[in-house]
């Protein structure tokens, strides 16, 4: 069959729109290596895009055109859908049905070769395969996408359903119209068809690369910012991240009345750490200091390195008695710490607590508890004050 120049061209336009693409992913990959699994996708596109050549000009390798063609397709969309699992680190535990499905479509081409069946049943087939794959990369990115990539997954979740519900309406209106699907249909009229399907693939995979995109510039942006609020030593929160999440949980209580209970905590002799074992036994300290502080304290919670040694613990829905109480039990598991440079060293720690007044700044907050850990370390450390203690004995908050 001669196909129509119009038609080709339209048909190479197609593909060329998908090397465009692809080439535009792989540049982006290699400039930006951390952008995971870029290239994985260029590689789902390539097939893709192989398959609709082979399959438009299939007179030129007439038995095995539709085989390898299909087979290419199925292979390009299974290679987008674990792209998009491996990116989210979910466990991939549907490959079965991507082996089914390949097995399933490339049998069956097989088989229609050498039954002689028509190229509207051979092709309904796989656009109902197509349909399926797709429609299970939907369902996984809104089933278990994590909550910071919503909304990028949702348009990949709704580019996927939008291409297989395309797939099941081309499917089910001809027998709706009483047309089976191996009736004869000219080859001329396959081919505008197929051509028609190929520029809703194009525009499938445009959506998944901006999807994809977008999902990755936001995962990318999210470690960043994470990184700019944790201090890297400790992994607890640094200073800004601290006084970020400490504005935040009072903001939260002015709004639903709750207490917010603070402790500041110092490393006694700190200094004499670094100057008898170096400053990687005193870098194991506070690693050490801040996971054991870490286990201890609730999910809910905030733990952030103040600066240097001296740290703070945020505690949402707790007022002063119950921050005492908790520091009480840091302080006795702190005392029980055995660190590797000298397993005979016993430290301990000076706690301050108070308890965050309602429309107070996180500012005034600190200080107050700052006061109470300062009233610690000079009344001969090791111990808990509260603020409020301060207070009682004419201690001034200014």
């Amino acid at each position: 069959m001669n196909v129509p120049l119009s038609l080709r061209w339209m048909v190479e336009s197609y593909v060329l729109l998908l090397g465009m693409l692809m080439l535009g992913l792989g540049l982006a990959a290699r400039s930006m290596p951390r952008l995971r699994g870029v290239l994985r996708l260029c590689f789902s596109m390539l097939f893709i895009a192989l398959a609709m050549m082979i399959l438009f000009y299939r007179n030129q390798i007439p038995t095995v055109a539709f085989i390898f063609s299909d087979g290419l397709i199925i292979t390009g969309f299974a290679l987008m859908d674990e792209t998009m699992t491996r990116f989210l680190e979910l466990r991939y535990t549907e490959r079965w049905i991507d082996v089914l499905l390949f097995v399933g479509t490339v049998g069956f081409s097989i088989y229609s070769q050498v039954m002689h069946m028509p190229m509207r049943t051979r092709a309904e087939l796989l656009v109902l395969a197509l349909a399926l794959q797709t429609a299970r990369s939907g369902i996984t990115l809104l089933r278990r996408a994590p909550k910071s990539l919503q909304l990028p997954a949702r348009f990949l979740a709704g580019s996927f359903f939008l291409f297989s519900s395309f797939c099941l309406v081309r499917m089910v209106l001809p027998i709706l119209r009483g047309q089976l699907l191996n009736l004869p249909a000219d080859d001329q009229a396959f081919m505008v068809d197929g051509a028609s399907r190929l520029s809703k693939v194009v525009l499938l995979c445009a959506s998944i690369a901006i999807g994809y995109l977008w999902m990755a510039a936001l995962q990318l942006s999210n470690e960043l910012d994470a990184l700019s609020l944790t201090d890297p030593l400790t992994s607890a929160l640094n200073r800004r991240g601290l006084e970020v999440r400490l504005s935040r949980e009072l903001k939260r209580a002015s709004m639903n009345g709750g207490s917010i209970g603070l402790i500041c905590l110092d490393v006694d002799h700190f200094k004499l750490i670094n100057d008898r074992y170096g400053h990687p036994a005193g870098d194991s300290v506070l690693s050490t200091f801040a996971k054991a502080l870490s286990e201890m304290l609730r999910p809910a919670d905030a733990l952030g390195r103040f600066g240097g040694e001296e740290f703070v613990a945020v505690l949402p829905n707790t007022d002063e008695e119950g921050a005492r109480l908790v520091a009480e039990r840091l302080r006795e598991r702190l005392r029980s710490l055995r660190f590797e440079f000298d397993s005979q060293l016993r430290l301990t720690a000076s706690f301050g607590v108070t308890a965050c007044e309602r429309g107070e700044d996180d500012q005034a907050a600190l200080r107050r508890c700052d006061q109470a850990l300062y009233a610690a370390k000079q009344s001969g450390r090791n111990r808990v004050v509260a603020f409020t203690s301060l207070e009682l004995q004419g201690v001034s908050s200014s």
